[in-house]
């Protein structure tokens, strides 16, 4: 398998990891939260098998992603896949760690605004979705609660994930038609 290969089928693996994890969150809007007893527990195990899945799938499809650009991309695009990959690892173990995951992807965005080898409307939403998604997490982890926070939190990743898929939808097309 060819390098090129590789790479498109890692962008794929984003573009199921972004959907998985938008699934992930709608389930935990639309059935867990209202969810008591044993039902409750059997979709927090299932939302758990299907976030742990995904979050192997992304650290493959962010790979693909910065490859895809990394010509492009120069020192900003280096540091921006650095700082998602590690922080992405290190969010399985480490809270504090989420809000490195929201700047990486940021840093990733605007990076890719000036590579010009993703849509630029991709590379705002994943930038909007990320400082969402950082923003809230910072002020949920701070002991912030409300309603109102953890609908603009699951919103902003529902958006951040959608501009992911989005990313490695546009460069797994583009692969298969250099191909």
């Amino acid at each position: 398998m060819s390098r090129s290969n590789l790479t498109q089928w890692s962008c794929l693996a984003a573009v199921v990891a972004g959907g998985l994890f938008v699934t992930n969150t709608l389930i935990t809007l639309l059935i867990l939260l209202p969810a008591q007893g044993s039902l409750g527990e059997a979709v927090w195990l299932f939302r758990l098998v299907i976030a742990q899945s995904a979050t192997v799938l992304l650290l493959v499809g962010v790979v693909g992603l910065y490859a895809y650009q990394a010509g492009a991309a120069g020192n900003l695009g280096l540091i921006s896949f650095l700082v998602t990959f590690s922080s992405l690892v290190l969010a399985q173990s480490f809270i504090w760690a989420t809000w490195l995951v929201s700047l990486g992807w940021a840093l990733f965005g605007i990076s890719s605004m000036q590579a010009r080898v993703y849509p630029s409307m991709a590379a705002i939403v994943l930038i909007i979705g990320a400082v969402g998604a950082g923003t809230a997490g910072v002020l949920l982890s701070g002991g912030t609660s409300s309603f109102l926070l953890v609908y603009v939190s699951a919103s902003s990743s529902v958006v951040l994930n959608t501009a992911i898929a989005w990313l490695g939808y546009s460069s797994f097309t583009k692969r298969a038609e250099e191909a």
